[in-house]
């Protein structure tokens, strides 16, 4: 999902994103791009390497992205530590233009998700059409309620438009 998101946005004139791939455990950004896996997110904020040297352009123009890196032990702590929070400030200071997408795990599954929440802007909750219960979505929901702005997304609904639209045959 945050894959479409970036590459909608980069199809702006006036974005560039850089797709920070938020999800140490399952990391799968850099495989679906046919990125090479390399030092990301969690060697730059243990100071393994610097940003610049994790950071991994792609075919897409104006999509960058920095994978989650070889390591996955100690992640929540590095999420939720100062190094975090003055990389993601340096990182929108610094390209003021570029849109920063975190992707992280399900919000109920890890506890690294909770902790990057807290550091959005915006979290946009991906909520599984007719496979996610309801007291899911709202404890989900109730766990993101301090942030500063939530938003759902529906995903895998699939129900025919109908009306003016059924000669179309589109499902969504």
């Amino acid at each position: 999902m945050s894959i479409n998101l970036a590459m909608s946005i980069c199809s702006d004139v006036d974005h560039s994103v850089l797709l920070i791939d938020g999800d140490p455990r399952r990391s799968q950004i850099a495989d679906r791009l046919g990125l090479v896996r390399t030092n990301g997110l969690l060697e730059v904020l243990a100071g393994e390497c610097a940003l610049e040297d994790a950071i991994v352009t792609t075919d897409v123009p104006k999509l960058s992205v920095l994978p989650s890196g070889c390591r996955s032990a100690g992640a929540e702590e590095l999420f939720a530590s100062a190094q975090m929070r003055e990389l993601l400030s340096e990182m929108s200071a610094r390209y003021p233009e570029r849109m920063l997408i975190i992707d992280a795990p399900p919000l109920l599954a890890a506890s690294e998700a909770l902790v990057l929440s807290r550091l959005a802007g915006l979290v946009v909750l991906v909520v599984g059409a007719d496979s996610t219960p309801e007291p899911d979505v709202r404890g989900a929901i109730e766990m993101v309620d301090d942030c500063d702005s939530v938003s759902l997304l529906l995903n895998k609904a699939s129900r025919s438009l109908g009306g003016a639209f059924q000669h179309y045959d589109y499902d969504y």
